[in-house]
């Protein structure tokens, strides 16, 4: 049994910045008011306004009323000095230029291949096929992710590679946002530069340099494909996990390789352009037939020589600035397989240069001697500089591959499995502390703070208790968040995504930032009656549900192979026949994805209705994901059922299509079905007795000629609910939408077995 007494205190405007305390029974409101302000002298007490329920207390019984055990006493700091309007209207500015940051980092520039790459965030998914019953969850209080659409106009998904269709791939993205893995992925990353070849002895070796995104990350099992690069041959790689300080791979080199693939005749000369800058270049020559001459008598090859000229100018000089290189260049061999040859030379200085590449050997016209040379590549190198400048931490990967006899090409499906190191809370010695982590409530803090975003929040700006409190919820349930952002978006679309897989959404007060969790409650903050609210009105919406929700998603118990599931509609046996697609972004855990499923089915069952209500500021103690009771009239019998016949909207009038009786000192009520299917609960403002067609409806919502209307007696009926948002009305008063508590939720799904998983 309960013994204390809860105390709210809300000394502002917004109730989201309010305090919170617990005192022992038997202190009086006085006592409490104490407590809770205690900065705020007695002769400002007028200022206040204490209510337990719906009922306000006076002034001058503070010193003597003693609120029993189990209440909760809500202090509020009435606004004055000016406008209540006012002050609202500075609020929501706030708010909304604080929801539109977003979340971007600094441009990725200093490679001489790239112009720019600027940085930035992502989130989402691939487009979902959502229907009738998913779409009664977009207005959700965590609502359900539209795959692909952002909220704020903001997202840019479509240009996601993690998620792309053709699985996990290295690409040159210029121009594209740098990555940013959250929680755990196998992830190809993109190019941080263009790879280039080399040539060693007879053999190709193929140089790449991947950007893991932003640092500090944990990287293992580095494959390409599904092989450990460690299986292969002539393999070296460096690595760099995004801590400051570290310094950029030595192995790679700072160039730009352009392919040239022309066969080299005598009295031919073929020219090609370094880029500009460089101060090296190298020439790759291949013998693809091998360089030899035939013995009739043996059958053996014999040597044969070849001479190559090479020569450099400045770009755009004439003939007499041409500079003898390698003249000649000689190779005398005696094998018929292929060759690769290739030479490196300073450049007089940094700049442009025109390279001449000519056969000076005479083409060979007999089939006893074979000697064909390709002019495969022109790579120009050193240049001055960084080869990636970017002023944050990034995790690089630079390999050095032989790709003779093992690789098609270049690397193209480099993978490996990546985990953020972010700060994570730890429950145990109640501490922040720097780990691998994939909880939503770290990574929320991780986003607000970390380097990919364009402002980052100091501690102050994030409110660190609540983010503890839901990291325990989520460690307890098993909510976690797994992707990789390599997109932009805005920051709110990113936090929401966040928050959704741990059953929460994002709150920004515009003066810090916070989460609302859909879990069970217990604490009562407020209570909605006709005596501090107006304007009731109730909607139903009726969905045909489908046998199974079908959902689409990267198994991290296989390998973050795409898989499919299908979560039957509960109490459905047998097979599904009509299946309704549905995206959970960021989850990979196919018993996550099970539970999630099953607790959307549950929200339609048991949360059918939506509510709204209006107040004033000074009532107002409520916000988003707050228990309230609700106590509001309904309709307790059809006296007559009625077809809205005209609307005035200006008059808030309905007129039916025939007479309906009021009487005095009677309540009445009226629901109308609506032509999509929902049903609209209003109540009847007319006070005149008699027979009548026009009612004056209370409350904002109407319906539309031809609408089913049930016209009869209203009773009254008080039950608890979750407050989903609430919007400024005209005046200082505020519209108040509300959904059923429905606590039995998470119990339902906690006690659902979970299936055999098959993919």
């Amino acid at each position: 049994m309960q013994t204390d007494v809860t105390v709210l205190a809300l000394p502002h405007l917004d109730p989201g910045r309010r305090a919170q305390c617990v005192v022992p029974h038997g202190a009086t409101i006085a006592d409490m008011v104490a407590v809770a302000l205690p900065g705020l002298p007695e002769e400002r007490w007028g200022q206040l306004r204490v209510t337990i329920g719906d009922f306000v207390v006076l002034e001058a019984l503070w010193r003597h009323a003693r609120p029993k055990p189990g209440t909760t006493v809500i202090i509020r700091l009435l606004p004055s000095g000016t406008t209540a309007r006012q002050i609202i209207g500075v609020a929501v500015t706030v708010a909304a230029a604080a929801v539109g940051a977003y979340y971007l980092g600094p441009l990725l520039g200093g490679l001489p291949l790239f112009s720019a790459l600027p940085a930035g965030f992502a989130t989402g998914a691939a487009a979902a096929a959502s229907s009738i019953a998913a779409s009664a969850l977009f207005n959700a209080l965590v609502p359900l992710r539209q795959a692909g659409a952002s909220s704020l106009g903001g997202s840019d998904e479509a240009r996601s590679q993690a998620y792309s269709i053709n699985g996990l791939q290295n690409i040159a993205n210029p121009g594209g946002a740098v990555p940013n893995v959250l929680g755990f992925h196998r992830f190809a990353p993109p190019y941080a530069a263009l790879p280039y070849t080399e040539v060693a002895g007879d053999d190709l070796y193929v140089n790449a340099l991947l950007n893991f995104g932003y640092g500090p990350l944990e990287i293992d099992n580095i494959r390409i494909g599904d092989n450990l690069i460690t299986n292969y041959q002539d393999v070296s790689t460096q690595l760099i996990y995004g801590y400051p300080g570290d310094v950029l791979p030595s192995q790679f080199r700072n160039c730009y390789q352009e392919s040239v693939e022309t066969v080299l005749m005598h009295g031919t000369e073929v020219i090609r352009t370094t880029a500009p800058g460089a101060t090296a270049a190298i020439v790759d020559l291949v013998f693809p037939q091998g360089l030899s001459q035939f013995d009739s008598a043996t059958g053996n090859p014999l040597p044969l020589n070849l001479q190559v000229h090479v020569r450099l100018r400045p770009a755009g000089g004439d003939d007499t600035d041409w500079i003898s290189w390698l003249n000649p260049w000689s190779f005398t061999e005696a094998t018929r397989n292929p060759l690769r040859r290739s030479t490196e030379f300073a450049l007089p200085y940094a700049g442009q240069w025109e390279i001449g590449v000519s056969r000076i050997t005479a083409d060979f016209d007999n089939l006893r001697q074979v000697g064909v040379v390709q002019w495969t590549g022109l790579t120009s190198t050193n240049f001055p500089g960084a080869y990636l400048s970017f002023d944050r931490p990034l995790a690089l990967l630079a390999v050095r591959i032989k790709a003779t006899a093992q690789l098609s090409g270049m690397i193209s499906n480099l993978n490996a499995d990546v985990r953020r190191i972010c700060k994570d809370w730890d429950a145990p010695t109640q501490t922040w502390v720097t780990r691998a982590t994939n909880n939503p409530a770290s990574l929320f803090r991780y986003v607000l703070q970390g380097p990919a975003t364009a402002y980052p929040k100091a501690d102050g700006e994030i409110n660190l208790a609540k983010l503890q409190e839901w990291h325990e919820y989520c460690a307890a349930n098993g909510l976690t968040y797994n992707r990789v952002h390599d997109y932009v978006a805005s920051l709110w679309d990113v936090l929401q995504d966040i928050a959704a897989a741990g059953r929460a959404t994002p709150r920004d007060s515009g003066q810090a930032w916070d989460i609302v969790i859909d879990k069970p409650q217990s604490v009562v903050v407020g209570h909605l009656s006709p005596r501090n609210s107006w304007g009731f009105s109730g909607q139903r919406r009726y969905v045909r549900v489908p046998d199974a929700f079908r959902i689409s998603f990267l198994d991290e118990t296989q390998d973050f192979k795409q898989v499919e599931q299908l979560v039957p509609w509960p109490g459905f046996t047998g097979e599904p026949d009509v299946t309704e697609e549905v995206q959970f972004v960021g989850i990979t855990n196919p018993a996550q994805i099970f539970r999630e499923a099953r607790r959307r089915q549950y929200e339609l069952i048991h949360r059918p209705d939506r509510y709204t209500v209006n107040q004033d500021i000074e009532a107002l103690v409520l916000t988003r994901g707050d228990l309230a009771v609700l106590s509001h009239d309904v309709l307790d019998r059809t006296q007559e059922p009625a077809r809205v016949a005209a609307v005035d909207v200006a008059a808030q009038v309905v007129v039916l299509d025939t007479y309906v009786t009021i009487e005095a000192g009677v309540a009445y009520a009226c629901r109308f079905r609506k032509a999509d299917g929902s049903s609209l609960l209003a109540l009847v403002g007319n006070s005149q007795p008699g027979a009548v067609r026009a009612l004056r409806i209370l409350g904002t919502a109407l319906p539309a000629p031809g609408d089913l209307a049930l016209f009869g007696v209203a009773t009254r009926e008080t039950f608890e609910v979750i407050v989903q948002d609430i919007e400024t009305s005209d005046g200082p008063t505020f519209r108040l939408t509300l959904m059923d508590h429905a606590p039995q939720i998470e119990a339902l799904v906690n006690a659902d077995p979970l299936p055999a998983w098959a993919a």
